[in-house]
């Protein structure tokens, strides 16, 4: 055997294929993809790491936050904490490389997450916000901060891509804007407003915290907006929009997936079976004059009493009865019943 001198102790080839061995089952060691370098330019805001958890905690209402690099690695979370649900954070970031989403990302306000290299929502993400925009274009500090959400491109060339859930809470919106907006997993917003919007300048329109509008002020070359799975909005609003630089050229707005806006009454009838039993009900006897109502109505009476009859003794002793008030007043007794058209069990009338 051959003996490899190491220092004072010898190694052995065996030793050695072990440890090679060892080394590749384990492999390498995990990366963290948190979120780096970030700096406040607006606003109050501090940034905490403990391990794959990183807490953003934010005291103003609007801050504005700089990033070299924005990705959330599997396994990893990132939570935003912000004053109430009308809060917004802006993320911008500065680096080269695109925003790849693994991991969960949360906040009780809402998210702005800005990336001219684009933002990969991979499968297995997760997205728990008040509100979200995901853009390839940028905005002013002052803009952000004076409300006028306006997002232009500055040369980027990447794309926002869905493929893990989007959730946005009731009344909140998920918006995903560039040059291509492409939706392969699930986007929520119950209550609220969900948009895919291309274009090379877009600006989104708020009444308080609710998106009501997208409107693409200036077009892009090949916009592409693209929903192959699913986009639920009951209650709310859905925009798929794009806008072409060159109207020769033309802008693709392409739906294979599922579009859902259901209205306000429909969940409601949804939750309440029993409400929407006497909504069809009422629709269903709609149709039909008062007489024909009237007639319905005594068909049922008859269909029942038929039934009740079948059901034993407490019938009998009704019919008992019914004999009996006949027999005192019949022609009472029988005008009555041709005027309601109640079939009863043939009578003889009293001599």
């Amino acid at each position: 055997m051959t003996i490899i001198q190491h220092g004072r102790e010898p190694f052995s080839h065996n030793k050695l294929t072990l440890a090679v061995s060892a080394a590749l089952v384990m492999g390498p060691l995990p990366l963290l993809a948190a979120p780096t370098d970030g700096v406040v330019v607006s606003g109050d805001a501090t940034i905490g790491q403990a391990g794959a958890v990183t807490t953003i905690t934010q005291s103003t209402p609007k801050a504005a936050i700089n990033w070299q690099g924005f990705s959330i690695g599997s396994g990893e979370t990132v939570n935003f904490l912000q004053p109430d649900s009308s809060s917004i954070t802006l993320n911008r970031v500065l680096g080269n490389e695109r925003s790849v989403i693994d991991g969960a990302l949360n906040a009780n306000g809402q998210i702005f997450l800005i990336n001219s290299n684009g933002v990969l929502f991979n499968h297995g993400s997760s997205v728990n916000v008040g509100g979200l925009v995901a853009s390839t274009l940028d905005i002013k500090n002052e803009d952000f901060n004076a409300g006028n959400y306006v997002f232009q491109g500055n040369g980027g060339s990447g794309s926002i891509i869905n493929m893990g859930t989007l959730s946005a809470a009731d009344h909140g919106y998920v918006a995903l804007l560039g040059k291509e907006a492409l939706n392969q997993g699930v986007i929520s917003a119950t209550l609220g407003t969900a948009a895919l919007g291309a274009g090379d300048k877009i600006t989104l329109n708020f009444n308080g915290d609710s998106l009501v509008s997208v409107s693409i002020d200036q077009g892009a070359l090949n916009a592409l907006v693209e929903n192959r799975q699913a986009i639920h909005a009951d209650g709310g609003k859905v925009f798929l929009t794009a806008r072409a630089a060159d109207e020769l050229i033309g802008s693709q707005v392409n739906n294979s997936g599922v579009v859902e806006a259901r209205t306000l009454n429909d969940l409601m009838r949804d939750r309440c079976p029993g409400l929407r039993r006497h909504r069809e009900h009422r629709r269903h006897i709609g149709r039909f004059g008062p007489g024909q109502r009237r007639r319905r109505f005594h068909r049922y009476q008859r269909r029942q009493s038929e039934s009740c009859r079948q059901r034993g003794r407490h019938c009998q002793l009704r019919d008992r009865r019914n004999r009996a008030v006949a027999d005192q007043f019949p022609r009472l007794y029988y005008s009555q019943q041709r005027r309601r058209h109640v079939r009863d069990l043939p009578l003889q009338p009293a001599g």
